[in-house]
């Protein structure tokens, strides 16, 4: 449990300085590769969500925002908060 955890860290560490270098795929992978180790990890569903969103990957922007939310429908759910952010269609939504 302890090196998954440790995994999962060392991936969104390793994946913000890729976002930071503006390298938005390789930033995916690492929080995806991350994500494979600690599926829970709210921290890593977040910056994925980012990431995708930077790469016009909309979808699994949203589906990273549900984890996040966990399924909440209001206005303060993540998916929304992107979206208005974006000025994205709100079909997408």
């Amino acid at each position: 449990m302890v090196e998954r955890r440790q995994l999962a860290e060392r991936a969104r560490v390793a994946g913000n300085a890729a976002y930071k270098s503006q390298q938005y795929s390789e930033a995916l992978r690492c929080y995806q590769q991350g994500l494979e180790a600690e599926r829970s990890n709210m921290a890593l569903h977040a910056n994925a969500a980012m990431a995708a969103l930077k790469l016009s990957c909309y979808v699994q922007t949203i589906e990273h925002c549900d984890k996040v939310g966990q399924g909440k429908k209001d206005r303060h759910h993540p998916r929304h908060a992107i979206i208005q952010q974006q000025n994205l269609p709100t079909g997408l939504a």
